[in-house]
């Protein structure tokens, strides 16, 4: 079981997964905050900065420089180190001061859930993949 899990989590694919489904997890955490606090005087609702476009900047490599240093290539050493920003909304609030809308956030959640079961549904294909190549062998 080894070779599978190495072959499925260290190479680029698999590492952008794998910070995929942690970034989801967090967010779903964050929603999950929210949702809590829906009535709490002064609560300012929290969410991550919209992060699938710096994911998608740390995958990729840059192209056409020369590497000097382990980090200047972007790809897997720069997914290691992705962390996604979280943001407190300005936004206006009622009288007692929270600003948790509340059918904005059920939606975040759903959203959250589905793309984090997306990216689940494509890592157990990807795993089924590589699983059957290694046993057709």
């Amino acid at each position: 079981m080894g070779l599978l899990m190495d072959l499925l989590y260290t190479n680029k694919t698999g590492k952008l997964a794998m910070t995929a489904l942690d970034v989801y997890a967090q967010k779903a955490l964050l929603v999950t905050s929210n949702i809590a606090n829906v009535e709490t005087p002064g609560y300012k609702e929290v969410s991550l900065k919209p992060f699938e476009k710096a994911l998608k900047e740390a995958y990729k490599p840059a192209i056409g420089m020369t590497k000097t240093h382990k980090g200047h290539m972007g790809g897997a050493n720069t997914l290691k180190n992705f962390q996604p920003e979280v943001v407190i909304s300005k936004e206006p609030g009622r009288l007692d001061g929270n600003n948790v809308n509340l059918d904005r956030v059920m939606t975040e959640m759903t959203d959250n859930s589905m793309m984090y079961n997306a990216v689940i549904t494509a890592a157990k294909k990807r795993g089924m993949i590589i699983s059957s190549s290694i046993e057709s062998k």
